[in-house]
């Protein structure tokens, strides 16, 4: 499925200036989030539970998190500087 979305996005010329994305560290969370917050879902991911009723996390899941916010960050940064 993300080849297939990779593969439209240069069809229509939107796969452009692609950068590998950086993880966001945990101070950069903690400065949206709480730290109780912040350990929580931690935790939730080295537990491999649901955090709530529709939300899974697997070890996994922290990394990925990390790297979201760091995508955000990145997206942010770019919007202001255009």
């Amino acid at each position: 499925r993300l080849k297939m979305v990779i593969e439209s996005l240069k069809e229509k010329g939107l796969w452009k200036n692609i950068v590998k994305p950086e993880k966001a560290e945990v101070e950069d969370l903690l400065k949206v989030h709480s730290e109780d917050y912040v350990d929580s879902i931690r935790e939730y991911c080295e537990r491999e539970e649901y955090i709530d009723s529709d939300t899974y996390a697997c070890k996994d899941s922290w990394d990925s998190a990390l790297t979201a916010f760091g995508c955000a960050m990145q997206a942010i940064k770019n919007a202001f500087e255009e």
